[in-house]
């Protein structure tokens, strides 16, 4: 798994030391944290992008986070952002069931309609 980051310029500042600091500290704690995020979502998909967005967020405070536990906080921010998606869902569900379909809504392609 990869993680893609935009970088800004006032970002570029951060030494090659700090790089492979986070370089090794990724290597070393992200399938844990993909497992630990399948676990509570059950999609590994979901899990490998909650990952991915918290490391993302991780290298931009990077500076900050190493000298405390920058596992605790990907793993708290990794979880934050998987509720965060269950949470829309739930809510979008319950929407849907309280209210129905709307009858504007575009039917399913390649069902139920008549054959002849």
């Amino acid at each position: 798994m990869f993680v893609w980051v935009v970088v800004s310029e006032s970002e570029r500042a951060v030494d090659a030391a700090s790089s492979a600091g986070f370089s090794a500290f990724y290597a070393a704690t992200a399938p844990r944290m993909v497992q630990h995020l399948f676990l509570l979502t059950g999609d590994l998909s979901r899990a490998q992008e909650c990952v991915q967005d918290a490391y993302a967020q991780a290298w931009r405070r990077w500076p900050h986070l190493q000298d405390g536990d920058p596992a605790a906080w990907v793993r708290r921010v990794g979880w934050r952002l998987a509720v965060s998606d269950w949470r829309r869902r739930a809510a979008f569900w319950r929407a849907l069931a309280r209210h129905g379909v709307p009858a504007d809504a575009p039917r399913p392609l390649g069902g139920g309609g008549s054959r002849s």
